[in-house]
């Protein structure tokens, strides 16, 4: 029966809330990411909150956003893998469960009976969240996954077990500097 149970480390990627505290600095922060990755062949930037995502129906804002993480982990297999996730709290919770897969334990997703891998990558979800605070990196970890679960709640019902599991999934936040 020993035989049958084996022991391994833990398999996810690393997930990062970055936060600002208000647009200007979401918008500042955007920008030096989207610099400090444009030379770099495995980084890529979704922006959650644009426009053309918030016209989407739920079904294709989930389909878009497997299919680029996807294409984007299919491509990018070296370790350090970077995706930045920008204004991850306009992207409604309806559209959650899509990126779950990516940021679970033992993270992939099935894409033609092939299973790709994410647990090579790191991700930096960046968020404007002014309710969030904290003295200390434990307490502004706790206050800014409340604040984001709360946006991403707003409004929709049944809602709280997939922010819940959402908020599991990010290992630490920040404030970001404007």
């Amino acid at each position: 029966m020993d035989d049958l149970v084996r022991t391994r480390a833990s398999s996810k990627a690393p997930v990062m809330l970055l936060v600002a505290r208000d647009a200007e600095a979401l918008s500042s922060a955007r920008e030096r990411l989207v610099e400090a990755t444009r030379s770099e062949r495995c980084a890529m930037t979704f922006d959650c909150g644009s426009r053309e995502m918030r016209a989407m129906a739920t079904d294709e804002t989930r389909g878009t956003i497997q299919r680029e993480l996807v294409m984007f982990f299919k491509r990018c297999t070296a370790r350090g893998a970077m995706v930045v996730l920008h204004d991850v709290g306009r992207l409604g919770l309806a559209a959650v469960p899509s990126l779950l897969p990516a940021l679970s334990e033992d993270g992939a997703y099935e894409y033609d009976g092939e299973s790709i891998r994410t647990t090579h990558g790191v991700f930096l979800l960046t968020a404007e969240l002014p309710s969030a605070y904290g003295d200390d990196e434990r307490t502004f970890t706790r206050s800014a996954k409340g604040a984001l679960g709360d946006a991403l709640r707003s409004g929709e019902a049944d809602a709280e077990a997939t922010a819940l599991a959402f908020r599991r999934r990010i290992d630490v936040a920040a404030p970001m500097n404007s």
